[in-house]
């Protein structure tokens, strides 16, 4: 249980300029006190489940489907949940909405940094199980994306990190996400994979880019949260600095994996195919080094940067999972094909010039 002499006991005590939240939160804040009070055996299950939606959670089913499934559909998964996280990260920072442990500290049987609508555990989880069950397309598959969907969002409404409605909003973002995904593939998928490489490194480094100078504009017009009329939350100055990293990380391990698929399918085009033995040892060999990556550098970096500059701290955030997503989407594979663990295909995916995509064209 979480508690903090700063918090507020209630959410009847918090208002926002000359908006009272009291009705807005207090009938959330209920529901949870409901649910933990009435079904209190349920703490571990909710935490365990909780847990199911963190960062290494992905890394592992990301790489498994990428490096020893099928390298198209854990590229597009990984892309997929990538930009998921960057919008939910996104939405986070510009709509500087309350956690229910922030109002009232009795509910919190987690803690969380950031803020808290749309829910990112929930809007990750829909946009996985979500675009695995389309490529399914099997009554079964969509059975149980939706239920672990759901125990998603329940097991952060219960552990008080999150209302209904932050839910709501993570579960709405995430299937806009796959559906888009989806008509954008039927539509315009085709063109962009005909473009040469240098033309898709571009829109590749571009686009993540893009993004973050949307974050950076928004942001200056919102202008900094005020710390004494607008809102009197404790975790404040935690959750701008948590928006901030999230913003730069999600976006920088966009970039990473963006740039990285395509060097891989223009130079490495290793293939997924061989042994089951050959293939697990594949996954966990560029898994450690995976989990070197992300938490040595997070050591080495958090060790040389000035604690009072944040922009060299965010600098050295966006090389560290620039270089994760790098590693995951291009010298991973690299390595595989040097030291044998994995084979080349017959030929690179992305050609150079206009001459090798027509010729590519013309023998199809």
């Amino acid at each position: 249980m979480i508690s903090s002499d700063a918090t507020n006991d209630t959410a009847s005590e918090i208002t926002q300029g000359d908006i009272d939240l009291e009705q807005y939160y207090e009938s959330g804040l209920n529901f949870i006190r409901w649910l933990q009070a009435t079904y209190p055996q349920l703490d571990e299950p909710m935490a365990f489940i909780s847990l199911l939606g963190g960062f290494e959670f992905y890394i592992v089913i990301v790489t498994l489907i990428y490096w020893c499934i099928h390298k198209q559909n854990g590229r597009t998964l990984a892309y997929l949940l990538l930009f998921s996280a960057a919008i939910n990260t996104l939405g986070k920072a510009f709509l500087r909405l309350p956690r229910p442990f922030w109002l009232d500290s009795s509910v919190g049987l987690a803690e969380e940094l950031s803020y808290g609508l749309p829910s990112g555990h929930t809007q990750i989880a829909v946009t996985l199980v979500f675009f695995l069950a389309g490529l399914s397309r099997r009554p079964i598959a969509w059975f149980f994306a939706i239920l672990y969907a759901l125990l998603m969002g329940m097991s952060r409404i219960y552990l008080g990190v999150h209302f209904v409605q932050d839910i709501l909003a993570g579960a709405i973002l995430g299937s806009v996400i796959v559906a888009g995904y989806w008509a954008w593939e039927q539509t315009y998928a085709a063109r962009l994979r005909e473009r040469i490489f240098g033309q898709r490194l571009f829109i590749a480094a571009l686009f993540p880019l893009g993004l973050f100078l949307v974050y950076v504009v928004v942001m200056q017009r919102l202008g900094k949260a005020d710390y004494t009329d607008a809102v009197v939350w404790s975790f404040l100055t935690d959750a701008e600095n948590t928006g901030q990293d999230s913003v730069v990380r999600s976006l920088a391990a966009l970039f990473g994996v963006g740039v990285g698929f395509l060097f891989e399918m223009n130079r490495v085009w290793f293939d997924v195919q061989g042994g089951i033995s050959g293939r697990i040892i594949r996954w966990l060999i560029g898994l450690i080094f995976a989990l070197a990556i992300w938490l040595g550098l997070e050591v080495v970096f958090e060790a040389i940067a000035p604690p009072d500059i944040r922009g060299i701290t965010l600098t050295l955030r966006f090389v560290h999972y620039m270089l994760l997503g790098l590693w995951i989407a291009y010298f991973a594979p690299q390595l595989f094909v040097a030291t044998g663990l994995a084979k080349r295909t017959a030929a690179p995916e992305t050609p150079y010039s206009i001459k090798a995509t027509r010729i590519r064209s013309e023998n199809r």
